[in-house]
Order: C-alpha cells, then structure tokens, then sequence
C-alpha cells in the first residue's frame, strides 16, 4: 500500500492516471489497484511565506493505493534488478523490503544457474521470508505462470503507481493560488481594504473590469514579485492590518462560526468557511463576504434598539464631546476617492452620521467610542431625526 499527502488541487488528476493504470491492469489479468482519497485538510507545505517569513499553509488529501503483486504457490514479485557493473539498481515493488546483498549480487538465476548476460533480473520473495534471483525467460518454470512478459509488466505497473503517486505531491503545488490563509487574518486584511478601497465583490469587480476586494487580500497576504517590489518603492501602498481590524475579523470569525442551520445558502457557506478555519483562493469570496455579513448583522440588531422617537442632538456648528456607539459603516467610492460612511448610536436611542472622506474610519461595528465632533446640520431621514456630524476625532 502507498499512502501520499497530494495538494487538494492534484486529486482529480491522480485518481484519472491511476483509473488508467486500471485499465492496464484488467489487460494484463492482474489485480488492479485500489485507492481511497480523505476529506481535505490544512498543513504545513514546508515553504515560507517571503514577505512575512511564516509557514504556508495549503490543503491536502491522504490518498491511499493498494495495489497486490502477482503471487504464485507462495511467491510473488518483490523487485527488479538491473546491473550497473559495480552495483545494481533496486526498483523494490511499493511495501516489499530487499535484503541489502542483492544491491551487489551478481546478475545469476538461482533456478537454472546459467550465466548469461542478462539486462535483468527479478527477486521474487516467498511467504517464508525466503528471496531468489530469477531471470525472466524462467519466470514461468520457477512460478509456473504461463506469460512471463505479463508479470513483468505487472512489475512495471506496481512502479508506476508508485512513482505516480510520489509526482502527485508537487504536480503544481507551488503559487500563492493553491496557498490557504488562516480566516482570521484573511479577514483582518479584508478589513483594512475595506478601510482604505472600500467593498468591492467579485461579481461587481466583473462587471466594473476591476479587482475584487477577496482577491486582493488574498495577493496582499501572499504577495509577488512584482507587488513586492511596489512595496519597496512606496511603503505607503503595502495594507497593513491594524489591531482593531484583527480584532474585529476575530469577532466576525465567532459570529460566523456560531451561525445556526436554518440559514440560507449563503450564510451557510459563511457558517462552514468559518468553522473549517482556512481560506484558500477558491473559497475567498465567500470568506472575504463574511466581514460584511457580520457587519450587517450587528448593525441591524443595534438599529432594532433604536427608540422610534430618535432626536437630534447637540448645536448646529458647535465641537462637543459626545459619547457614541457604531452600529455600521458603509463605503462608497466617489471622483474624490473612498468616503466611509460611519453611523452611530448615542446612549439615548439617536442616531447620528458621519460622512469619513479619504478612507478615514473609527472603531469597529458595536464598539462604544468617545468622540470630539462638530454637529454639522440635523435632518430626517426615513422619518427619523438624524444628526450629521463632521470633523470626527476619537478622544482619550
């Protein structure tokens, strides 16, 4: 049996090699290999991430192929032996043990003793523990197998699926596309992009020819040359996640995580994104949407406390000091740039508004903050009495 870790990616192309050696195997009336694949999973690929210098992490599966050697009255193939003139080649068939004398043992037949020059020749084991050296054109005396050139392709099958299954574990298993990211620092990412670029989905980012907000987080954490580089030259560029982003991604990752059954499909998806822990490049959009979900989710309950007879308060061109909680933020994109539109809640059940030009932000959803601002105007909106505040600058 053959067991091999094989990058997720890889499976459906090594189950369709070794369905192929299947084939083989009927044709040559020989046992055809067997094999069972595991439920993915996250772990060390052993190479560092070169901008942060930590493992990098990718999804693997344990696939497990059996596959039987031939076997006759109590023998059956164990190896291949070719002679290099000092010394002989061991091609050992996947599970067999060769005692170390046949690594020099002369190129002889233990059943007809001739010597001959021969390319090869096969040790065949016995149940006993016993090994003999046979030569091909006795293959069929020694095992009394009627097709000597049907083992030996038997022989050649089994190496096959051995070096099959040893080439499946780096098939393309290199590139930050197959990488996977812990959710939690995935979504601190997608917190500060938000922050600086404001929301961008994949489906709007095809139709707006640009990038989406999960697919530049996923670059951002494992960079390229090129964007490495651009980095260099202007550090100003790189998005660094601040505390309050990784601490507000920690928030959405338990909200997420706890989410019940009798969901829809999409917060389904969030749900077992979140409890599996690990994003990769495919599962990224829905991975990036669950900051968005969270955020949606504790605003909408905090509005549920709003009273109904929400008031302004504060003087119309007067800075105070103002007590306040978040309860969302919302970015568009505008000729000036990005403006995050932050709403609050003051103690009292009013709501206020603050509109934040140049992807400036304050807090995180459901945070209470301390403020110094100016209440630029008071207005309705939806019926209720809304405060706009401007020049926003969180106090000590």
């Amino acid at each position: 049996m053959k067991t091999v870790r094989v990058p997720e990616v890889n499976v459906d192309r090594l189950v369709e090699r070794l369905t192929k050696l299947a084939k083989r195997a009927v044709k040559l009336e020989v046992a055809p290999p067997t094999w069972t694949v595991s439920e993915p999973f996250v772990a060390d690929s052993g190479e560092k991430n070169e901008k942060t210098g930590e493992p990098v992490l990718r999804r693997y599966c344990t696939v497990e192929v059996t596959g039987e050697a031939p076997r006759f009255a109590g023998w059956r193939l164990a190896a291949v032996l070719t002679s290099l003139g000092d010394g002989n080649i061991i091609r050992a068939v996947p599970g067999e043990e060769i005692p170390a004398t046949f690594r020099t043992a002369p190129i002889v037949c233990d059943h007809c003793h001739l010597v001959r020059n021969r390319a090869e020749t096969f040790v065949v084991a016995h149940d006993d523990g016993t090994f003999k050296q046979v030569g091909r054109s006795c293959l069929r005396d020694f095992l009394g197998h009627k097709n000597p050139e049907s083992l030996a392709s038997a022989a050649e099958l089994l190496f096959s699926i051995d070096a099959l299954c040893e080439e499946a574990a780096g098939w393309g298993s290199e590139g930050a596309w197959t990488a996977v990211a812990e959710l939690g620092k995935f979504l601190a990412m997608v917190a500060c992009l938000i922050r600086r670029n404001g929301w961008m989905s994949r489906g709007e980012a095809r139709d707006r020819s640009k990038s989406a907000t999960a697919d530049d987080a996923f670059h951002c954490l494992f960079p390229n040359t090129y964007l490495r580089r651009a980095w260099q030259c202007n550090p100003e560029l790189e998005p660094k996640p601040t505390d309050a982003d990784a601490a507000e991604a920690a928030k959405a990752v338990d909200w997420a995580a706890a989410l019940g059954e009798d969901v829809n499909d999409f917060l389904w998806n969030v749900r077992a994104v979140a409890r599996f822990g690990f994003v990769g490049y495919k599962e990224a959009g829905v991975a990036a949407a669950i900051m968005n979900a969270y955020r949606r989710a504790v605003g909408d309950d905090l509005k549920r406390r709003i009273a109904a007879d929400s008031k302004h308060f504060g003087t119309e061109g007067v800075r105070e000091v103002f007590e306040l909680t978040l309860t969302g933020v919302h970015s568009i994109e505008g000729q000036f740039g990005v403006t995050n539109i932050h709403r609050f809640l003051t103690p009292d059940g009013n709501t206020a508004v603050w509109f934040a030009s140049g992807g400036k932000t304050l807090g995180t959803v459901g945070e209470k903050v301390k403020v110094k601002a100016t209440v630029k105007r008071h207005e309705t909106r939806n019926g209720a009495a809304e405060t706009v505040l401007t020049r926003v600058k969180e106090e000590a």
